[in-house]
This record gives structure tokens, C-alpha cells and sequence, in this order.
């Protein structure tokens, strides 16, 4: 074999090669679609007493594999404020993430955790974000009120 043979053989090898690395740039990902959240509890405008249980339940779904969640309560600084419990009064925040099992399609969140009994009484957000196992991500949110414990 010639130089000039291998030469063009080599050149021809290498446009192929980095064709074929292009092309898997270029190609979509197979999953697109984004999972989605349906929240049950707490239902949406809910009264939940300082120093309660607060019980968080969703069911998040994916048409592939599901990735992850975050869990997001924060107050919601518009609205009426009102005297507390004689405490100081905190804006409260809650935050739970995991990662969810490899392989499922769908997931049934379940979480409890207790407002403080110094919590600023108001409106407040939940918020669930869920993430597929390609990245997609969709969020879903409440608004629940923190109102007095007055016993």
C-alpha cells in the first residue's frame, strides 16, 4: 500500500469518526416530557394551627423514570399578619429532598412535619418540584394559611 492510498484512507476515517460524534450531539433526547405533580394534602387554601401536624402528600409521575424531588414551604410576605402566640413570631421554612428509587415510574410522596408554634400566622406556599431521570423538571405549588393556636 501506497502513502498516498493510506493518506486518503486515514482522511476518510477520520471525517466518518467525527461524523458520527456530531450526529450524537445533534440527536434530541428520548425523554421530553416533564413528570407531573398532584398534590393532595394539604388541599389548597387549608388552615393549619401553629404547633400542628402537617401532613405533605403528592403523587409524582413520569412517562420514563423519575429522579428526584424537593419539597419548598415558605411564607408569603403579602396578606394579613396577625399577633402571635406571645413568642417570637418566625416566617417559617421547610425543605425535604431526595432521590427517588431508580426504575419508577411513579411516586407517592409522603411526609409529616409539625408547624412551630411560633409561626408567623399568614399565607404560605408548598411547593413540589420533581426532576425525571433526564433532567426534565415541573413544579406544582399550594397556598395554605398558618393561623393562631389559640388553646
Amino acid at each position: 500500500m501506497n502513502f498516498k492510498t493510506l493518506g486518503l484512507l486515514s482522511i476518510a476515517a477520520m471525517t466518518l469518526w467525527a461524523c458520527k460524534d456530531k450526529n450524537k450531539k445533534d440527536e434530541p433526547k428520548t425523554d421530553q416530557q416533564k413528570p407531573t405533580i398532584e398534590i393532595s394534602d394539604p388541599a389548597a387554601n387549608a388552615e393549619i394551627l401553629q404547633n400542628a401536624q402537617l401532613n405533605i402528600s403528592a403523587e409524582l409521575t413520569d412517562n420514563v423514570e423519575l429522579g428526584s424531588y424537593k419539597v419548598d414551604i415558605h411564607y408569603v410576605r403579602t396578606g394579613d399578619t396577625h399577633k402571635g402566640t406571645g413568642d417570637q413570631e418566625i416566617e417559617w421554612e421547610y425543605e425535604n429532598e431526595a432521590q427517588i428509587n431508580a426504575g419508577l415510574k411513579t411516586y407517592d410522596l409522603n411526609l409529616s412535619t409539625t408547624v412551630p408554634s411560633n409561626a408567623k400566622p399568614g399565607n404560605y406556599h408548598l411547593l413540589i418540584r420533581a426532576v425525571d431521570a433526564a433532567g426534565n423538571e415541573n413544579e406544582a405549588y399550594i397556598e395554605f394559611k398558618v393561623v393562631l393556636d389559640t388553646i
